[in-house]
């Protein structure tokens, strides 16, 4: 079995942070950074926990529960950024995450964007689940802030 309710996190959200000298706009990305954590950090359930894998803190307005900043120390890149260098960054800073998380008790990762946002019951989901490997989200919803249209996606 994988977890039973404890101190011990059941799910690890790794969230990979582009750097502040990478960003078009520093402010954009912090907010949208904030309304991910607040997704995240309203779950149903406290056993989760959350890697915020970056080279500069973000400047936030509310501090998040069960939150943790793992910052890295190698050259981040620079405007303007290409998409293979943003990709190297991303598969870096996950990899910092994975090896990071090895600190918990053998729990699932969810990897997310900076942007995403979460079911609040998808800690709960897992806890009720323990004997289960993994899962696969195959629908949800995609939006642009600032838009007026969000998109079902299957």
């Amino acid at each position: 079995m994988k977890h039973m309710l404890s101190s011990e996190p059941i799910l690890v959200f790794l969230v990979p942070l582009r750097s502040a000298w990478s960003a078009k706009s520093w402010v954009t990305v912090c907010n949208l950074l904030e309304r991910t954590l607040r997704s995240i950090c309203n779950q149903t359930l406290p056993s989760f926990h959350v890697l915020i894998v970056c080279h500069d803190r973000p400047i936030l307005s509310d501090q998040y529960n069960n939150t943790e900043y793992v910052e890295v120390d190698y050259p981040a890149p620079k405007q303007p950024i290409s998409v293979s260098d943003g990709d190297l960054d991303k598969a870096r800073k996950l990899w910092t995450g994975i090896q990071y998380a090895q600190k918990f008790a053998n729990p699932y990762l969810m990897f997310m964007d900076a942007d995403d946002c979460v079911s609040k019951n998808i800690v709960e989901f897992i806890a009720q689940q323990p004997q289960s490997n993994g899962w696969y989200i195959s629908k949800g919803y995609q939006y642009r802030e600032g838009s007026w249209l969000i998109q079902y996606r299957k």
